[in-house]
């Protein structure tokens, strides 16, 4: 799990969501849309305006465009296990 955005470059404002990419396969095998529905109930569960970004294993480990800028410039929160 990767901090992104405006959060991990330290220029939040008033109007800031905390940007979140979740990796893992469990979203391997459903829309990018679901996968995002799926953790937008979960983060309901905080007071906190978050924006939660589903990716797989496989675009971790061959990060391209948004995945390649997270992972180069976000903030590891929580590791693989």
């Amino acid at each position: 799990v990767f901090l992104f955005g405006s959060y991990a470059k330290g220029n939040i404002h008033k109007y800031s969501d905390v940007d979140i990419a979740v990796f893992s396969d469990y979203f391997k095998n459903m829309s990018r849309v679901d996968g995002i529905h799926l953790l937008l109930l979960r983060a309901m569960d905080y007071d906190i305006d978050i924006e939660p970004q589903p990716f797989t294993m496989d675009e971790y480990k061959e990060p391209v465009g948004l995945v390649e800028e997270i992972l180069s410039t976000g903030i590891e929160i929580h590791a693989y296990s």
